[in-house]
């Protein structure tokens, strides 16, 4: 790594840690360490609304009422989630139900 390197090179390299430290733990402390609160917060109510919305048994209302996320928030999440260019939602909803299996 270079004191040069690109932000695309960056986050590529982000990828590849959080890909490599293989159990939650780890990288638990690494998401404490690079976001604050919020962000945290954030990504998880995301994450949370990914999984509901894949469920396909809530209305953004419904969604907006368990989560307290707002509906701009709900329609970006589901708009990556069906057909988001880079579909990571959907690859991670895919490997949960794998593990869940």
């Amino acid at each position: 790594m270079t004191g040069a390197e690109s932000a695309a090179e960056a986050q590529a390299q982000l990828a590849l840690v959080l890909a490599r430290l293989g159990d939650p733990g780890s990288v638990a402390m690494l998401l404490d360490d690079l976001c604050t609160p919020s962000e945290r917060r954030a990504l998880a109510e995301r994450w949370h609304v990914a999984r509901l919305l894949a469920e396909g048994c809530y209305t953004y209302r419904q969604i907006h009422d368990l989560t307290g996320v707002s509906t701009t928030t709900i329609t970006r999440v589901a708009r990556f989630l069906n057909g988001g260019t880079a579909g990571g939602y959907r690859a991670a909803l895919d490997v949960m139900t794998k593990d869940a299996q």
